[in-house]
């Protein structure tokens, strides 16, 4: 099989296009294997420190998993990377990049073959600064709002099949600031209703959640309001402020669809609760004869930071005599 390419900053676009009537599944239905996040943590490395990068890989054997078995993995970094045509081959040598910090040795470009993967920040923030503001040979456009762009690059294997994914970590241009926190969510849920009362599940690893076929359930990510950070940004007008970061969260299922593929947070804007929450639809028994389903959620805040879950429910075909689904 050939490769296959994905970029985070695909999913917005195909998010978009998910919307329409194409004849495709949606963009966060999970039949095959995905990369469906990949996370730094800290985001926003500091001069002298590293980051640790993962990702969240699906299979349809076992779900969705930071290692799943039977899978290679194949980390590399670069400074200045290239287009998706090119395998986003790396415009400079380790050589290159050392030789330009002064000789100090950047970190190796290739990461390592497991799981996670180690990048060490050991370029002179000071050669950072001057690249972004541009230099001979250096690209002419690099936006280097909340640090130096580092492209992580992944390449899964499993079987015959590989998927190549990219991955941007800012590197800080000073140490002064702040690192950035992952989003944490605590945990999945659904809301069912019973004479006005409302009840709330919580959707563990273990398919021990109901959820009724073709009956819009209202399900919700347990995010805490305090992932929200506030930082040095630009307000509407593009000049410096206090911003409070904005979140999306993607909702993958395996089955039937969702009321939204993502939801947002924007502060005065988009309510925080509302992002926090979907309806799900699962399919007939017709057309999914499976009596459980998964379902993950990825966050993402808008400087790098990646958070997610993963639950799974068991489908029924009516009712339970305790619970129906929560109304609209």
């Amino acid at each position: 099989m050939a490769p296959r390419t994905s970029h985070a900053s695909c999913a917005i676009a195909l998010a978009l296009l998910a919307g329409c009537d194409s004849g495709f599944d949606p963009y966060n239905r999970l039949e095959s294997l995905r990369v469906l996040a990949i996370a730094a943590d800290p985001p926003n490395p500091q001069p002298g420190a590293a980051t640790t990068v993962s990702a969240l890989l699906y299979t349809p054997e076992d779900g969705a998993s930071e290692a799943p078995p039977n899978v290679t993995f194949a980390w590399s970094w670069c400074p200045f990377p290239g287009a998706s045509n090119d395998g986003y081959a790396c415009g400079v040598t380790e050589a290159e990049a050392t030789a330009a910090n002064g000789g100090v040795p950047v970190p190796s470009f290739n990461l390592g073959s497991g799981p996670t993967a180690k990048l060490d920040h050991t370029i002179n923030p000071a050669l950072l600064q001057q690249i972004c503001k541009g230099m001979p040979g250096a690209p002419q456009v690099i936006d280097c709002d909340g640090g130096f762009p580092a492209q992580v690059k992944l390449v899964v294997t499993r079987g015959g099949e590989t998927i190549t994914t990219v991955s941007t970590v800012r590197l800080a241009l000073d140490a002064s600031i702040p690192p950035n926190n992952r989003p944490v969510v605590e945990g999945l849920s659904s809301v069912t209703e019973k004479d006005g009362v409302k009840t709330e599940t919580v959707i563990a690893a273990d398919p021990s959640a109901m959820l009724v076929r073709n009956v819009k359930t209202i399900v919700k990510a347990t995010v805490p309001a305090s992932v929200v950070e506030t930082y040095l940004g630009k307000d509407n007008d593009l000049r410096p402020a206090m911003v409070k970061e904005k979140l999306t969260v993607t909702w993958f299922v395996e089955s039937g669809k969702t009321d939204s593929n993502r939801t947002s947070f924007i502060d005065g804007e988009l309510p925080f609760e509302s992002a926090m929450a979907n309806k799900w639809t699962p399919p007939k028994l017709k057309d999914f004869p499976r009596t459980t389903a998964r379902i993950v959620v990825v966050v993402r805040d808008n400087r790098g930071g990646v958070g997610w879950r993963a639950g799974a429910v068991t489908l029924l075909e009516k009712k339970p005599e305790s619970a129906a689904p929560a109304s609209p």
